[in-house]
C-alpha cells in the first residue's frame, strides 16, 4: 500500500475525523483526500509525471503535506 492508498482508505472509512490538525484550522480525511487530488491534477496538467523528480519548498503546512501527497499519488 502506498501513501495515495492509504489516504483513500482513510477518506473512505473515516471522512469525518481529524486528519490534519494545526494551531489555526482541522481538515478531515475527505478533505485532504480532496485537497491532495485537486494538487496532484494540477501537478499533471503541468506535466509533472510518474518518476519525475520534484524538489518541495514549503513551510510546514497543510498546503506541504497535500503537495508531498499528491507527488506520492502521481508516483513523481
Amino acid at each position: 500500500m502506498n501513501l495515495a492508498e492509504a489516504l483513500d482508505q482513510n477518506a473512505l472509512r473515516r471522512p469525518g475525523l481529524p486528519a490534519v490538525i494545526t494551531p489555526d484550522e482541522t481538515i478531515t480525511h475527505a478533505g485532504f483526500r480532496d485537497m491532495v487530488c485537486r494538487r496532484a491534477a494540477h501537478l499533471s496538467a503541468l506535466g509533472v509525471a510518474r518518476d519525475d523528480i520534484v524538489g518541495v519548498n514549503l513551510k510546514d503546512t497543510p498546503e506541504h503535506l497535500a503537495a508531498l501527497f499528491a507527488l506520492a499519488r502521481i508516483g513523481a
